[in-house]
């Protein structure tokens, strides 16, 4: 099987499988290379003999291809596709789910031929995505209308990430899923409820998110544009928490690498650490406010407590023919792989990072303004209870995120 790799109009390359070994390659296209842009600079290799990659925590694919796949989610959702296609998810190609993947995947790259080109989209209501992801989720059949169901499953199965969360497009208080966006819309990833339909959401995990994105952005961190959107679940509402992609600006798609990609090293691996971030960060984009960036983000993951701070929760952008680091994204109260309330990435060796540690990591980055950094988060925690309560959050779940905040400020402190 042979995909062509493109970027809006201009061909990157193509990707091409060995039936008889099962090894994937990738090779440039020669006009491409014309162009300078290496679209993973660390890696892949920039000419046009063709190359392979073998790690199989990457489906066998480069890591900046393998971006392109999603992640739980998503892949349960591509999965479901494909069956409705006749296909068997565990014995089909990478490139086949990326062909299904097609114009929709994260970032800049498209995969041609586009696999289910014909399927037919109907536009539909966040509450009716937020319903079929419930149903996937349970393990229970989506019935429904084809074309309906097959907007939700499309629009489903772009995005990354274990939660569900589908892509759509919203203009003011008009949300379409599906469909062909109209003059106006914006791209956004909207965050579905792990709730069951019509079970409480005890949890509020939207709305908790919603908070602490807000609280980054007065620590100084780059995020995008965030909102709180309401649906009906049976009986209740649900609050579900978006974000405005930032890989698209204007109708135009921008190559994002992830931190994992890049390195080629899977993020469930744990084996990155804060030092490695900085600096291949600065290497990348040949800017140190990066590291700086890069240090603030760390510091404030240590304080809000967000364990989930592996390298695909962070990536870059290619604008044009520079690289910087992308906004933050999924800064929220996370415990962490296996509710260690430890950090995915170290810092000075350390999954528990002391000030100390933070400290030692600021030197190693000659980041002069470590001090004021660490400063600015701690005031911008303050304003947990204040933000929490405007985004709806229930006293319970505000006292015990604010009691672990604390703690954290306290053993930063000593």
């Amino acid at each position: 099987m042979i995909i062509e790799v493109r970027m809006g109009e201009k061909t990157v390359g193509r990707l091409a499988e060995d039936l008889q070994t099962g090894q994937i390659y990738f090779q440039y296209e020669k006009e491409w290379i014309q162009s300078g842009l290496n679209i993973s600079p660390f890696h892949l290799e920039f000419h046009t003999i063709a190359q392979s990659h073998l790690n199989k925590k990457f489906h066998g694919l480069h890591g900046v291809f393998a971006d392109s796949l999603p992640d739980y989610w998503g892949m349960t959702v591509l999965a479901e596709r494909l069956r409705r296609a006749g296909l068997e998810p565990e014995r089909v190609s990478p490139l086949v789910k990326l062909s299904y993947l097609g114009q929709r995947a994260m970032g800049a790259l498209e995969y041609h031929p586009q696999g289910g080109s014909k399927e037919e989209l109907e536009v539909i209501s966040l509450a009716q995505a937020d319903h079929d992801a419930s149903l996937l989720m349970e393990g229970k059949k989506i019935e429904g209308k084809t074309s309906e169901i097959l907007s939700f499953l499309v629009e489903g199965s772009s995005a990354g990430g274990a939660k569900p969360k589908v892509h759509a497009y919203v203009k003011g208080d008009e949300i379409m899923i599906g469909g062909t966006p109209k003059s106006g819309f914006e791209s956004w990833i909207i965050k579905l409820s792990d709730i069951p339909q019509g079970h409480k959401d005890s949890r509020q995990s939207g709305a908790t998110e919603y908070a602490f994105m807000k609280m980054a952005s007065i620590a100084g961190i780059e995020v995008p544009a965030i909102q709180l959107f309401q649906c009906e679940s049976g009986k209740k509402e649900r609050v579900l928490f978006g974000i405005k992609r930032f890989d698209r600006h204007e109708g135009k798609k921008i190559h994002m690498h992830s931190l994992s990609g890049l390195l080629q090293i899977s993020h469930q691996e744990l084996s990155i650490a804060y030092e490695d971030f900085i600096l291949r960060g600065v290497e990348l984009t040949e800017n140190h406010e990066t590291a700086k960036e890069i240090f603030r983000r760390c510091v404030f993951n240590r304080i809000v407590g967000n364990c989930d701070d592996h390298a695909k929760n962070f990536a870059f952008l290619l604008k044009g023919k520079e690289w910087i680091l992308s906004p933050s994204f999924d800064i929220t109260s996370s415990p962490g792989m296996n509710n260690r309330n430890t950090h995915a990435m170290t810092v000075n060796g350390s999954r528990t990072p002391t000030l100390k540690d933070l400290l030692t990591l600021s030197r190693k980055a000659e980041i002069s303004e470590a001090g004021q950094i660490i400063e600015a988060s701690m005031e911008a925690v303050e304003h947990w209870d204040k933000i929490s309560l405007e985004a709806g959050l229930k006293a319970g779940n505000r006292a015990r995120i604010k009691e672990n905040i604390t703690k954290n400020c306290q053993a930063l402190r000593r």
